[in-house]
């Protein structure tokens, strides 16, 4: 038989935990691009605080399933500038991810996505995410797309990934670079990634409603969906006054969607500007003191957060009550604190909810207005 383990935390310290009464993104995720650091603009230049996750821009794939590191060479990734943005974003608690692909690369995706190359490529892509100690992958396929090679080297992805997880330590995450004039071959990926972030840098936020509806009518969730804040060097910006930058995160925020996404991290009078706008948006966990207990504590209001364990590679289930209606969001973070991914973000009834999730070692946390819980749980062995 079984045994049911239950591990509950009630925290209650406001002081604490004053962060969860601002309103906040599910997560922030800024691309730091490999000739911005080449050219001078080291990872101890990045606004740590404006961010949960990092996209280390970029690989480019080779037909035969091999990668280019050197994009603009001497801006090579790998080496020791993925060593040192890697432990900068480490010790900030940020999560940073690889990213391959970008514009130019057309039909190069294509072949290295056959099914003669396929295997060659994702092990290529995953040798070099833990060579390195990145937390996970990002794609940007945005040209000349064939659907069958997308979503088949998403699945792939996704599938090696969950392999590397049910090891154990850091989870390592899929996320996508999409785009709503490309939408239809974003969509049937959707299953297999934790953020599909919107390229709208070039699109005002008046326009936003029709550019998420591209996904959603697609049957995108909006719990994955970002939306694309444009503040780089790159043509067509629109995002350049403080009206813009709090304007898309309000419009994530209120619409349910995931989080933000910014192009791109490097300093200058207007990223630095943004930056510090959209810092308050990103809510860091703090280091939580950790009560585990044999049964559940109920709170007298709100809401009760339990995590269950019911053994090594079976499914474990978050579960968490909530008496009134309200605005609930629910996140998983590693044990360093850093968002690891959200799982509820936004309007729920009263009842009892529960959200499968991997087993590993992490810390969930439930918010509801000021009300904060948070659990630890590890995986039973």
């Amino acid at each position: 038989m079984k045994k049911l383990v239950v591990f509950t935390l009630i925290i209650l310290a406001l002081t604490s935990f004053a962060s969860a009464q601002q309103k906040h993104v599910g997560w922030s995720l800024g691309y730091y691009c490999c000739w911005d650091q080449a050219s001078g603009f080291k990872p101890t230049s990045i606004n740590w605080n404006a961010f949960t996750h990092i996209a280390h821009f970029t690989l480019f794939p080779h037909k035969d399933g091999t990668l280019d590191s050197n994009v603009n060479v001497p801006a090579s990734l790998g080496g020791q500038n993925s060593r040192d943005a890697v432990a900068a974003a480490h010790a900030a608690g940020v999560r940073i991810v690889i990213c391959v692909g970008g514009a130019g690369v057309k039909d190069t995706f294509t072949a290295a996505c056959s099914p003669a190359n396929i295997h060659k490529f994702v092990s290529n892509i995953l040798r070099f995410m833990r060579a390195y100690n990145y937390d996970g992958v990002d794609t940007d396929w945005e040209e000349n797309y064939f659907d069958a090679e997308f979503t088949a080297w998403h699945k792939e992805l996704k599938d090696s990934l969950n392999a590397i997880n049910a090891l154990g330590g850091p989870h390592k995450s899929l996320t996508i670079a999409g785009g709503g004039y490309f939408a239809s071959h974003c969509a049937p990926a959707a299953p297999y990634v934790e953020q599909m972030n919107d390229m709208s840098y070039d699109v005002p936020l008046s326009s936003e409603p029709g550019r998420i509806a591209q996904f959603t009518n697609l049957g995108v969730p909006k719990s994955i969906l970002g939306v694309g804040i444009g503040i780089g060097n790159g043509n067509g910006m629109v995002d350049g006054d403080v009206t813009a930058w709090k304007g898309k995160a309000d419009y994530s925020i209120n619409n349910g969607l995931g989080g933000i996404m910014e192009w791109s991290v490097r300093g200058g009078a207007l990223n630095v500007q943004c930056f510090a706008t959209l810092a308050p948006y990103v809510v860091h966990l703090p280091t939580p003191v950790l009560a585990e207990n044999s049964g559940a504590i109920a709170l007298a209001s709100e809401g009760t957060l339990v995590i269950r364990s019911y053994g090594m590679n079976e499914p474990q289930e978050i579960r968490y009550t909530m008496t009134n209606g309200s605005n609930v969001d629910l996140a998983v973070y590693d044990l360093k604190g850093a968002l690891v991914k959200t799982l509820v973000h936004g309007q729920t009834n009263s009842g009892i909810f529960k959200v499968p999730f991997a087993a590993g070692a992490y810390v969930a946390k439930l918010s509801s207005g000021s009300k904060v819980e948070a659990a630890k749980a590890f995986i039973v062995r």
